[in-house]
């Protein structure tokens, strides 16, 4: 498989990236690179999401981070605003998942392109997150945490404020954000 490039720009506008998102047709597909791009997981942690894991009220969705770590550390949880063009698609997806410690993007196996296997107890694997944002979206899935990173950067207030939203221990690791960021307070607050 072919290294596929930027192909999302991290200035590309909003409108043709919901539009390019939209146009994915397999729902699983489509979901996968919405939640990336909502939360700005790293793979790893979106595999890891359980019906459990996912709370739903009238105006927003909220995703329990005990699965997501800093350096073996829970964060806090995500609460994602129904205002969000993309929450409520994802919120479907999510409820029809049947058992609550069931991943949302279970374990497949294919042979010869039939369904072979399908186990909601096993999650996806990180490789094939991968081919799917890569074929979908012609970029990695971790671009699409830092465009994410980088639509919000301008709207933060601090650069605790950033390490808390990306779940970075150190401001260094902020680099790439912080001239996004007017008027920033960098503040020397400890993460430990």
């Amino acid at each position: 498989m072919n290294k596929p490039t930027a192909a999302v720009s991290v200035t590309e506008n909003m409108k043709d990236f919901y539009e390019r998102v939209e146009k994915i047709k397999n729902l699983e597909h489509r979901v996968i690179v919405k939640l990336s791009y909502i939360i700005g997981a790293r793979v790893g942690e979106l595999i890891q999401i359980r019906k459990s894991n996912c709370a739903f009220n009238r105006d927003s969705m909220i995703i329990s981070r005990t699965i997501l770590k800093v350096k073996g550390r829970p964060v806090e949880p995500t609460e994602i605003s129904a205002k969000d063009r993309f929450v409520q698609e994802i919120k479907d997806f999510v409820l029809k998942v049947k058992e609550s410690n069931h991943y949302i993007f279970p374990f497949r196996h294919y042979v010869f392109g039939c369904l072979v296997v399908e186990d909601p107890t096993r999650h996806i694997s990180a490789r094939q997150v991968e081919r799917i944002v890569s074929v979908e979206m012609g970029t990695w899935p971790h671009y699409l945490r830092h465009m994410r990173f980088t639509h919000v950067a301008p709207h933060m207030r601090s650069t605790f404020e950033m390490r808390t939203f990306t779940h970075h221990r150190s401001e260094g690791a902020l680099n790439t954000y912080i001239h996004l960021m007017p008027g920033i307070y960098r503040d020397r607050l400890p993460v430990g």
